[in-house]
């Protein structure tokens, strides 16, 4: 078979109502995500993106359509097998702690896959050192920050090796400049290890770093554009109550777009080495 695209995730047609609810959340949902892109999934209370965030993660099957991963559709026979390419991040990382020490909790998906204790224990090393935890290796997850604890979760992703990445709301319960710290992170490793990401996001921030924004509304996809784009259009920002950065916001009211002095939305750091550039 010839593959003519490089999505290396798909939802088709995707139907799916709760069993103790009357109507559909997710309504003949259409997504395709190509690979190594960075795309973020936003919308109101209630649009449906947790649901599209387990589904993705294969929590739960759809009643409708299909989900495609690396052009396979997932089915009872391959299910376990594509599930390893994908890894999640939860809003309070401590969902995901098993351990009693961080080393022993990033090590906990390994164990299961029976891989040899040496090479194991070397895996782990790497992990902990790429996320700047290893010296706290032997700590419990309980005397850490909101932020380090997110570090330990991403490392225990780092560890299983999955090419899809998601992140489920997993910056928002951190103060800003941990917030920061942690999007820079992910930034950085999306490129060492090709990570697809797809984040499930009220968080201005993290979306506005993404290649492409999807807004979810009611269950269905109502626009998909880059952040600049988005962040340009009045009237899909009015209508879905999107928040922009402050950095577009100032460009805005500077109308330095007059200028057009970048088609990609600059962040506020990015924003000023240009104006200090154009001086």
């Amino acid at each position: 078979m010839i593959i003519i695209d490089n999505n290396v995730l798909k939802l088709e047609k995707i139907f799916y109502r709760y069993p103790d609810n009357k109507k559909d959340i997710l309504k003949n949902l259409n997504i395709e995500i190509e690979n190594e892109k960075w795309i973020s999934i936003i919308g109101m209370n209630g649009s449906g993106k947790s649901t599209i965030a387990k589904i993705i993660d294969l929590l739960i099957k759809p009643d409708k359509g299909n989900v495609f991963i690396n052009h396979q559709i997932v089915d009872d026979t391959n299910f376990n097998q594509l599930r390893m390419n994908i890894g999640i991040v939860f809003q309070n990382p401590e969902d995901q702690f098993v351990g009693s020490t961080i080393e022993t909790d990033v090590a906990f998906g390994l164990e299961n896959r029976n891989i040899d204790n040496k090479i194991m224990r070397k895996m782990v090393e790497n992990a902990l050192k790429e996320v700047n935890m290893f010296d706290l290796k032997d700590s419990p997850a309980e005397s850490l920050s909101g932020g380090q604890k997110q570090r330990v979760a991403i490392a225990g992703i780092i560890a299983m090796d999955p090419k899809i990445i998601i992140l489920d709301e997993s910056t928002s319960m951190l103060d800003p400049a941990s917030k920061k710290d942690i999007i820079k992170l992910i930034k950085k490793l999306k490129e060492i290890h090709h990570w697809t990401i797809i984040s499930i996001t009220h968080d201005v921030e993290q979306y506005s770093v993404s290649d492409k924004i999807i807004v979810i509304d009611k269950g269905e996809k109502v626009y998909e554009n880059t952040p600049k784009n988005l962040f340009n259009n009045q009237e899909i920002i009015k209508k879905f109550n999107i928040e922009i950065p402050f950095s577009e916001y100032l460009s805005n009211k500077l109308e330095l777009d007059t200028f057009n002095y970048s088609e990609k939305y600059l962040d506020e750091d990015e924003m000023i080495k240009w104006i200090n550039q154009s001086k």
